[in-house]
Parts: C-alpha cells; sequence; structure tokens
C-alpha cells in the first residue's frame, strides 16, 4: 500500500469574519506566488478576541500536535486584547503564555495596534488589483 504524501499546512486564527472572508484569498494567492513554498492555508475565525483568549492554548495544541501543520499564526487586535502592557515584549508575550512550551517555537501571534481590518484595507485600489477583483 502507498503511503499519502501529507501536504503542509499553515494555520491562521483570526477574530471575525472580515477576516475570515478576506485572509483566506490574499494570503492563499501570495502563498501561490511563492512557488518554493507548497503549503496550503487554514484560516480559523474563532469569533472575537475573547474566544481567542480562552482557547487559544488548546486550539494550538491541537493544530500543532498534527503532522502538516508547520506554523500557527494568531492576528488580534491589541484593543480587545487586553491592556496594561509597557512594552512591546509584554504584547508580545502574552498571547503565548496560554500555549504549551514544546509548540511556542511555532505559535507567532500578531497584535494589531489597530483593527486588523486596516492592515487589509489601508490601500483597497492595490487590493483590488493585486486580487484581479
Amino acid at each position: 500500500m502507498k503511503s499519502r504524501k501529507t501536504s503542509k499546512k499553515i494555520v491562521l486564527y483570526c477574530e471575525g469574519h472580515t477576516e475570515e472572508d478576506v485572509l483566506k484569498p490574499l494570503l492563499s494567492k501570495y502563498l501561490e506566488e511563492l512557488r518554493e513554498v507548497q503549503c496550503v492555508l487554514e484560516v480559523n475565525n474563532l469569533k472575537g478576541v475573547g474566544q481567542i483568549k480562552r482557547e487559544i492554548g488548546d486550539a494550538t495544541r491541537r493544530d500543532l500536535k498534527q503532522p502538516e501543520v508547520i506554523a500557527v499564526f494568531a492576528l488580534v487586535d491589541l484593543y480587545g486584547y487586553g491592556s496594561g502592557f509597557d512594552t512591546v515584549a509584554k504584547v508580545k508575550a502574552d498571547p503565548r503564555k496560554p500555549v504549551p512550551p514544546e509548540y511556542r517555537d511555532r505559535f507567532h501571534p500578531h497584535l494589531a495596534v489597530h483593527e486588523i481590518e486596516a492592515w487589509i484595507f489601508a490601500v483597497p485600489q492595490v487590493l483590488n488589483e493585486w486580487l484581479g477583483a
């Protein structure tokens, strides 16, 4: 019996439908252009920053246990995530705390100072042109 080749996968956690609807086609197109990167992208809408905070540890463990998953990213709005951060290092470290230590090197959280949509829609003409929309 032949063994089935497993595709590499990147998992992206986001907060809501806007990110989910836009990020997958946007980032998938980017991955297609990087021909040396042969992997699929899975975008998971965790339905709000509160849910992300509650589920990030378990979700990351579950996803990174899968041999085909090479990395997990999280895109979260800073204002909803929390306050009291006095350094960039603390902002970056906080979402990593609930992730088991053996998975932290493949977990990459990114907290946007403004909403994630500000990144996506900063220059809509470029986005439309790039996506061919």
